[in-house]
């Protein structure tokens, strides 16, 4: 008999993430520009391919976060972050070096020129596979870009592992003020015009998401606040500053 925690919509919530990617990605590689991304068009903020990876590292921070606080020993924590990451990626990238990439160039081409250190370098560091140009024409020429949030969560992990050695998930609000400071870091890159780095960005929405399961019993779970932040939530994605910001700490 599954447990009670078990009885959640975790799955739901990943295929719906995972739709937006699809929806909000497929224009933009065939225009390499958002002109067609209606949550773009209406808002003027972000993308619905932004909103399901920030969605993504949001939930992925409240159940990591979840994997320490019920097996709070490091190597086991590590060990299962290994074993989820690592063989599934190790596969996608063969297929996407072996099959993918000689399917969308030319076979003959494309074996003279493939290179077996530089691969099997990224695939270490859990980057994009790095093979000879694929989909030549294309805005973005790689076999499989959307790989390239995969080191950024296992950074991520790596962050909840540090923060769970120190002791600090005792005391939620260590991790809370760590949040804070990312946010204001971000807000600070973002009014004088720098670029974000995207590890930063993603992890202020990992970050949210370890805040939200450390502090899960005292968020209101009542009709009205939800309105509420709906509402708020809607009014911040007119503003580029204000969407990203919004969407973390009340998503």
């Amino acid at each position: 008999m599954r447990s009670v925690d078990r009885q959640n919509n975790y799955n739901l919530l990943r295929f719906v993430l995972a739709l937006l990617v699809l929806f909000g990605h497929s224009p933009e590689l065939i225009d390499g520009n958002r002109s067609r991304d209606w949550l773009t068009q209406t808002f003027g903020s972000i993308s619905f391919g932004e909103l399901a990876v920030d969605g993504f590292f949001l939930l992925s921070g409240y159940l990591i976060a979840q994997s320490w606080d019920s097996q709070p020993h490091a190597w086991q924590f590590l060990k299962k972050r290994l074993l989820r990451i690592f063989p599934g990626f190790v596969v996608a990238s063969i297929i996407c070096a072996l099959v993918v990439g000689p399917l969308a160039a030319d076979p003959s081409t494309y074996f003279r020129s493939f290179q077996v250190l530089p691969f099997v370098t990224t695939l270490l560091r859990l980057g994009i596979p790095a093979v000879p140009e694929v989909f030549a024409g294309t805005p973005y020429p790689y076999v499989n870009g959307a790989m390239w949030t995969i080191a950024k969560e296992f950074v991520c992990y790596l962050f909840v592992l540090g923060i769970g050695i120190t002791g600090a998930f005792r005391k939620p609000y260590l991790c809370l003020a760590a949040t804070a400071v990312v946010f204001l870091g971000l807000a600070w890159l973002k009014l004088n015009s720098y670029t974000v780095p995207a590890t930063l960005r993603l992890a202020s929405f990992f970050l949210c998401g370890t805040c939200y399961y450390l502090y899960r019993r005292r968020i209101p779970m009542r009709g009205v606040v939800a309105a509420a932040v709906a509402i708020i939530t809607v009014a911040a994605l007119f503003s580029r500053l204000g969407a990203e910001f919004v969407l973390a700490s009340l998503g």
